[in-house]
């Protein structure tokens, strides 16, 4: 997505880094720049959830 232009931030319900997935492990560690609780949707436009199903059913159980 950035080599398409795009701005991309990692938004996170989790303080400070996120591992990423890769394939079959976990890869790299990735500084978070916006906590969940502090995003606001229009600040976006547009989301992108990766992970599949197992990051969505997470944020879907979070109470923010």
């Amino acid at each position: 997505m950035e080599e398409a232009g795009a701005e991309v931030k990692i938004v996170s319900p989790q303080k400070g880094k996120v591992k990423a997935w890769d394939h079959d492990h976990w890869s790299i560690e990735l500084p978070v720049d916006v906590q969940l609780d502090n995003a606001q949707a229009e600040d976006y436009d547009a989301l992108m959830p990766p992970g599949g199903v197992m990051n969505m059913d997470q944020l879907r159980q979070n109470d923010i």
